[in-house]
């Protein structure tokens, strides 16, 4: 019953590895922003949002390109200097928008 359900979510869900983790939130992500595109005809951001520059979308490329690096590198360094750079992107968020 839910002993069981729990193992398997902890074997399964929760099994130690970073690269799991965030390809999971990646995909995750990416999958919702492409089902409200394909669902809702794309995105629409109502009009009291701060206009959408050309530098926050090299910050969001930035952030994703070094998610996927920290997912995809082999190297244990390469991949604490990525979340590194996806922290640096976080905070550049924060500065931008805070």
């Amino acid at each position: 019953g839910l002993n069981a359900l729990a193992r398997w979510q902890t074997r399964v869900l929760q099994n130690g590895r970073l690269r799991f983790y965030l390809l999971t939130i990646v995909i995750t992500t990416v999958g919702l922003a492409a089902f409200t595109l394909a669902t809702r005809s794309g995105f629409h951001l109502e009009s009291h949002f701060a206009p959408l520059l050309p530098r926050d979308v090299v910050i969001a490329v930035m952030i994703l390109a070094a998610a996927l690096v920290t997912v995809r590198s082999g190297s244990r360094l390469i991949a604490i200097i990525a979340m590194g750079v996806v922290g640096f992107g976080v905070a550049l968020v924060y500065v931008q928008f805070g």
